[in-house]
């Protein structure tokens, strides 16, 4: 009741306060194991039924000139319960929704929608699909050693998703180090290099028999004195490299798979600013 209660304030303030612009609520997921519950979900959209939504695809042919009374409805990522979940109810209320996909887990990633999924939603007619990154590629945000990966983090799957990402691997040793992260695209961020990894690895080896308490505090001390030089920050033209491929990849498949126009809108400046692939 009481996150019924925020979300009404939340909508009352943002219409009260800003007229010129749109007050925009983001998912992630809807299940009992993250995000909000299916029931939270549809009391939520039950007040929304009083509101005008709209699909991204929408707003840019109306030339973001907004009726009054519109919230937007967004998710992000992709999650298998948007379909299973929340687009049932999305169905019940007649609420539209933009979905900002990662399309490296489409069909490759069971806690992800599949296209038939995915197509079903479009075809609906209730809710578009939009850019969201590939594949979420994970950055070193700071040479801050955060704590140590173990073998029971191979069961946290965006952590493990992450330290592949990181460590350009395909099976994240335990006892890496967990470094201060960021998404790829909000920042150049930092590559651990294999010559850190080689250095580490010999390491791992010299402390393998200490108490691990012990171990780690060496560790932790020896990266972030001796190894730190070893891990690098990216170059701009890396950074674009990767941005850029992130994106092409992304705005491909959901052309490809839906065959539709996919925009991008500028997140800095004007909102009005937006390329269209």
């Amino acid at each position: 009741m009481l996150l019924i209660l925020i979300i009404v304030l939340i909508l009352g303030l943002l219409l009260f306060f800003n007229k010129k612009g749109v007050p925009c609520i983001m998912y992630h997921n809807v299940s009992y194991e993250k995000g909000i519950t299916p029931e939270e979900f549809e009391e939520q959209m039950m007040l929304l039924q009083k509101y005008k939504t709209f699909k991204l695809e929408e707003l840019d042919r109306m030339g973001n000139k907004f009726p009054e009374n519109t919230v937007l409805v967004t998710f992000d990522d992709g999650y298998a319960d948007n379909y299973t979940n929340a687009f049932p109810l999305l169905k019940k209320y007649n609420i539209k929704a933009t979905i900002f996909l990662n399309t490296a887990y489409i069909n490759n990633d069971p806690f992800y929608m599949n296209w038939d999924q995915i197509r079903e939603m479009y075809k609906s007619g209730l809710v578009d699909f939009q850019l969201h990154t590939h594949s979420h590629f994970t950055v070193v945000k700071r040479v801050e050693v955060q704590g140590f990966f173990e073998v029971g983090d191979k069961n946290k799957r965006e952590l493990n998703r992450e330290m592949k990402n990181i460590y350009r691997t395909n099976e994240v040793r335990e006892g890496y180090p967990v470094f201060k992260k960021r998404g790829e695209t909000a920042i150049r961020g930092y590559k651990v290099t294999d010559e850190f990894m080689n250095k580490y690895d010999e390491l791992l080896g010299k402390y393998r028999d200490m108490d691990r308490e012990k171990k780690e505090k060496i560790l932790k001390e020896e990266i972030e004195r001796n190894l730190k030089h070893f891990i690098v920050e990216y170059t701009e033209e890396e950074y674009n490299l990767r941005v850029e491929n992130e994106i092409i990849k992304n705005q491909n498949f959901i052309k490809k798979i839906l065959g539709k126009i996919v925009i991008i809108l500028q997140i800095h400046g004007d909102i009005n600013q937006k390329s269209y692939f």
